[in-house]
């Protein structure tokens, strides 16, 4: 059954290194917050602008540490992307250090009942060595998901959605070890995926269909969108590198009628 597992813990401590750039960060959502409410309350079934080009400053990145700290299960840690020609890149951690990213996610707020995502991304590799992923917890496969959720707090099972047949195989472990496909690199991937019932998982495994007035509520009520990182046991265990060097660089993420 597909879960997010651990990753629903709460963050307690933001690590040092990033805390001025989250208090940066957080200085410009509050004096953007009033123009971006208006963009969210759009009515269902126009077209939306691209929440990278329009939107890039609402796109944040939580990452979650293999480490623990006196009272808390986890350590999260927020931050946000920079934009580099036009686009947002996220390195991936090497494994060692002990941190993994699980979501790269836009607060965004609104309905987007009869919508549609179209997200345009590269994988990119930094490193002559091909990069090879891994997850928190071994697994056959190490994926990247369209994601949303419906809440910033405490979550139940109806709150979390995942693209149930539309993602991007990042390594697939096999017999002989892991494999990273190398058509996913340094290319253009576009995953677009409609808003309806039967083409989304919630953090139970089940589908919109099975559970369809859940399914309605949270597509009704979003509070972010984006993509998740995991396996196949668990979507949002978080990611990170065994060998070589990788970026995520979003190029695009449209909502649109669909």
């Amino acid at each position: 059954m597909n879960d997010v597992g651990d990753a629903r813990d709460f963050p307690r401590r933001v690590p040092e290194r990033r805390i001025r750039f989250a208090l940066a960060g957080m200085c410009v959502l509050l004096l953007i917050g009033g123009s971006l409410m208006g963009l969210a309350m759009i009515a269902s079934g126009q077209t939306f602008s691209d929440l990278v080009s329009e939107n890039a400053v609402n796109w944040k990145v939580k990452d979650v540490s293999t480490h623990t700290n006196t009272g808390a299960v986890q350590i999260w840690d927020y931050w946000f992307p920079g934009m580099v020609d036009g686009a947002l890149e996220v390195p991936f951690y090497d494994a060692t250090d002990g941190w993994f990213t699980v979501y790269v996610n836009n607060v965004w707020e609104g309905d987007l009942t009869g919508m549609k995502i179209t997200a345009a991304f590269e994988i990119r590799q930094e490193s002559d060595e091909v990069p090879i992923f891994v997850a928190r917890r071994a697994d056959t496969q190490v994926q990247l998901r369209l994601q949303f959720q419906t809440t910033g707090g405490a979550y139940e099972p109806s709150d979390l959605w995942w693209s149930a047949e539309d993602y991007i195989v990042l390594t697939s472990y096999e017999l002989q070890g892991p494999v990273t496909d190398p058509d996913i690199l340094n290319t253009l991937l576009v995953l677009e995926v409609e808003l309806t019932p039967e083409l989304w998982l919630n953090h139970d495994g089940q589908l919109g269909s099975t559970v369809l007035s859940e399914f309605e509520a949270a597509i009704a009520d979003i509070h972010e969108i984006g993509f998740s990182f995991g396996r196949t046991c668990s979507l949002a265990s978080g990611v990170a590198l065994t060998q070589g060097d990788a970026t995520f660089v979003l190029k695009s993420f449209e909502l649109q009628a669909a």
